[in-house]
């Protein structure tokens, strides 16, 4: 699977991301830049732009404390877009339960630690094929909030923080593409609104 996962990455990294979308986005990233003084604000407006230009249903952002060698990911905060509360439930309840960290954790971070990366963005065909997915404890607990596909990009710092990003689609929509990945990619490495540190979210107290 790690093999797959590579030559995917690989070909993404010759492909460029839709000009049209790549110019909303940065469009929008300087509106935001103007009208949002808060950080918080920056960070809902702009997911919002991500589930809207991926095609997605919902998304939410996520930050916490951990580092490549943690057994375990607990988040601090996140941002929600689109979610009703069944559906949040259902993410949350995915979240939680222990069979997701050898499903999405552990090879997705043993893939980063080959490779030599800090950040990764994978979408469910890369980890998954059809029949092996319905397979799964996450495609149980997703399937309860009427979701399928998803895309997910992680980034870690040297300050043992990480933010990640999730993308889903509905029941009956098709995967994510190669272009929604480069495009999330891009987003996720360049704009310091999608990455949090403990200074920047915590206060002292």
């Amino acid at each position: 699977m790690s093999d797959d996962i590579t030559q995917a990455n690989s070909d993404d990294s010759n492909g460029r991301c839709d000009p049209d979308k790549l110019g909303l986005l940065l469009a929008k990233v300087t509106q935001i830049s103007d009208t949002q003084a808060e950080l918080a604000g920056r960070r809902m407006e702009l997911v919002k732009l991500l589930v809207e230009l991926t095609g997605a249903a919902v998304g939410t952002w996520t930050w916490g404390v951990a580092d490549l060698a943690a057994t375990s990911v607990v988040p601090a905060a996140s941002i929600d877009v689109g979610f009703t509360v069944a559906e949040k439930s259902a993410v949350i309840k995915m979240g939680l339960d222990p069979t997701l960290h050898e499903e999405m954790h552990v090879p997705v971070i043993k893939q980063m630690k080959i490779e030599g990366r800090s950040r990764d963005t994978s979408l469910r065909t890369d980890w998954f094929c059809d029949q092996t997915w319905k397979e799964t404890q996450m495609f149980a607990n997703l399937s309860v909030g009427a979701f399928d596909e998803w895309m997910h990009c992680v980034r870690y710092s040297e300050s043992e923080t990480w933010a990640n990003l999730w993308l889903l689609r509905r029941t009956g929509s098709p995967p994510f593409e190669p272009d929604d990945r480069r495009l999330i990619d891009l987003a996720m490495a360049n704009i310091p609104w999608l990455f949090a540190t403990s200074d920047n979210t915590l206060t002292a107290e």
